[in-house]
């Protein structure tokens, strides 16, 4: 019989995500395995940035400080999913990548 021990559950914090890790949390329950509840940040903003010269000062924004800001605001939202989802003893770990 397969043992699983980790589970890897990506979200982009849709329904369909939602509904994914729900079934990923009966899955770990039934193998007292661990999650790890994924999410990756896309840097998109950055590939356009030239092009959007042509319409605004892009000088006088915080590129820095708005990357920040998405970035403690995915992982915030991946800290509640994991917290609405964890009981009984299952571990959830949220995880934030970028790429």
């Amino acid at each position: 019989m397969i043992q699983l021990r980790r589970l890897l559950v990506a979200t982009d914090f849709s329904e369909d995500a939602e509904h994914a890790l729900r079934y990923g949390v009966e899955l770990a329950r039934s193998f007292s395995a661990e999650i790890h509840l994924a999410h990756v940040l896309e840097e998109d903003l950055l590939r356009v940035l030239p092009a959007l010269r042509k319409f605004i000062d892009t000088q006088s924004l915080d590129l820095g400080r708005y990357h920040e800001e998405i970035r403690k605001g995915a992982l915030r939202a991946l800290q509640d999913l994991a917290s609405r989802h964890a009981a009984d003893g299952l571990v959830i770990e949220p995880v934030l990548l970028e790429g």
